[in-house]
């Protein structure tokens, strides 16, 4: 995933709901392996439609921010008991 980001700008962030942010060049590698770490959990899943992204690019052509609001449903264990749950969020970057 970390692919996808730019690489020779130091102010890249990478937000993720309630795991909170990763900022700065290492930011997206960093993000990417959480993430690759909670893929084996077992129970767990998660899958988010992705919905319209709305993208505004700054002024100086060189920046910008997006926000994708996405529905899933999300299956993990609580307190070591299966769970499940309907989300809706908003990812920020």
């Amino acid at each position: 995933m970390h692919k996808l980001y730019a690489k020779k700008v130091k102010d890249v962030r990478v937000y993720w709901g309630e795991l909170g942010f990763w900022e700065g060049v290492d930011g997206p590698a960093k993000a990417g392996k959480t993430f690759a770490s909670m893929d084996k959990t077992p129970g767990m899943m998660a899958i988010h439609l992705m919905c319209n992204p709305v993208i505004e690019v700054a002024g100086d052509g060189r920046t910008a921010k997006g926000i994708w609001i996405a529905t899933g449903m999300v299956a993990n264990k609580r307190d070591g008991k299966p769970s499940a749950q309907w989300e809706w969020k908003s990812l920020r970057y």
